[in-house]
């Protein structure tokens, strides 16, 4: 399994043809916070990632994902 880290404040561009199907984005600590993703040309999601919480982003099929991650800690990112 592949991982990546994104550091507080920072984004990741996953370029098309990376991701095939679904992406883990995973809060280790214990602090929440804002982290927003877009797929390719959709509309931007906004979530509240909670403490310790992991989120599957889904539905990426090869497309061009962006991360930004606004948690006041890293971010890990899964796939594979």
């Amino acid at each position: 399994m592949s991982e990546v880290r994104i550091a507080p404040g920072a984004q990741h561009v996953f370029p098309e043809g990376q991701l095939a199907e679904s992406l883990e984005l995973e809060n280790r600590h214990n602090v929440g916070g804002p982290v927003r993703y877009q797929i390719a040309a959709r509309p931007q999601v906004s979530i509240d990632m909670t403490p310790d919480q992991e989120y599957r982003v889904q539905g990426i099929n090869g497309q061009q994902l962006t991360v930004t991650n606004g948690l006041p800690n890293s971010l890990y990112c899964r796939w594979g």
